[in-house]
C-alpha cells in the first residue's frame, strides 16, 4: 500500500502540509486539525508524521478499537469512521507514530485524501512523498516521535 513517506532531512518545519491538510479537510486553516503534524525535535530539526497506514506497524489502531471503526473504507487508506467513534482514545494510545489524535470526542486519522494526499502536493521540498513505504524512512519518523510522547 502506498504511504505518506516523511524525509526528516528536507523538512523545514514551514508547515504548509498542515495547512493544506486542515484546509482541504475542514475548509480553514487551522494546523491543529491537519492530519499530518510537523513535530519539532531540538532546534533545527522537523520531523513530519502521518499515518503510514500499516505499511511498517501492525495497524494497532484497528486491532484495540473497541468497536471497530477504524477500517478501510473506500480501498485507499484505513480511516476512523467518525460516525462511529466512541472517541475511547485507545487508538491514539497505540498509535506507534502518535499518528492520530483527537477532536473532542471524535479520533482521526489521515485518510489519504482519497489516494491524492494535499499535503504532499503542497510540500515543495518533497519532504513527504506519497509512495511505497521505505521502512528506513518509517523506522527514523517512528523513533522521532516516540522521542517527543
Amino acid at each position: 500500500m502506498r504511504a505518506i513517506v516523511p524525509h526528516l532531512e528536507l523538512c523545514t518545519g514551514c508547515r504548509m502540509c498542515e495547512m493544506a491538510c486542515s484546509l482541504h479537510h475542514e475548509g480553514l486553516v487551522n494546523r491543529e486539525w491537519g492530519r499530518i503534524r510537523i513535530h519539532r525535535k531540538g532546534i533545527e530539526h522537523y520531523v513530519p508524521v502521518a499515518c503510514n497506514q500499516g505499511a511498517s506497524c501492525d495497524k494497532e489502531c484497528v486491532k484495540v478499537c473497541p468497536v471497530d471503526c477504524i477500517r478501510d473504507v473506500n480501498g485507499h487508506a484505513i480511516e476512523v469512521v467518525r460516525e462511529e467513534c466512541i472517541g475511547c482514545g485507545e487508538c491514539v494510545e497505540a498509535c506507534p507514530y502518535n499518528a492520530i489524535h483527537m477532536r473532542g470526542d471524535v479520533a482521526f486519522k489521515c485518510n489519504l485524501c482519497d489516494g491524492d494526499p494535499t499535503c504532499v502536493k503542497f510540500c515543495s521540498l518533497k519532504a513527504i512523498t506519497f509512495e511505497e513505504g521505505v521502512p528506513e524512512e518509517f523506522d527514523r519518523a517512528k523513533d522521532a516521535a516516540e522521542a517527543m510522547r
